[in-house]
């Protein structure tokens, strides 16, 4: 499964970009019976020849490791304190998106994905093109 979801972000992600995400995934969460439904965005934003991927970890972290890294469930603190899990990510490229691809099917329901979503934050920004 790893090396499937490698080669569905590799056409989109080959060249990366300093200016905004190559594609985005969206997790589920693994309870779908539970109180959050909603799926998780996570920014991904280049692929490498060693079969790596430079993605995004926590709000303002970038990461580069192998595509397995991405499909291990994770959990999300909201602001209650409870931890939610989420798994199964689902990629969707900029290309797609502009393409009309604008949801996911999430817990049994479409998940809008919107270009902000594709967009980077300041910091990550700025750290992308200092280390390309």
């Amino acid at each position: 499964m790893a090396q499937a979801l490698y080669e569905q972000m590799k056409p989109a992600c080959a060249g990366g970009s300093p200016k905004k995400a190559c594609g985005v995934l969206a997790y589920s969460p693994e309870d779908c019976d539970g109180k959050e439904k909603d799926a998780h965005i996570r920014q991904v934003y280049a692929t490498y020849d060693d079969r790596t991927v430079r993605f995004q970890q926590g709000n303002n972290g970038v990461a580069r490791n192998r595509p397995m890294a991405l499909l291990a469930p994770f959990g999300i603190i909201g602001r209650n304190g409870v931890s939610t899990p989420y798994a199964n990510p689902q990629f969707v490229s900029w290309d797609e998106y502009q393409g009309g691809k604008k949801s996911v099917t999430v817990c049994g329901k479409n998940a809008k994905i919107e270009a902000k979503d594709f967009f980077l934050a300041q910091t990550i920004e700025d750290f992308l093109k200092k280390n390309p």
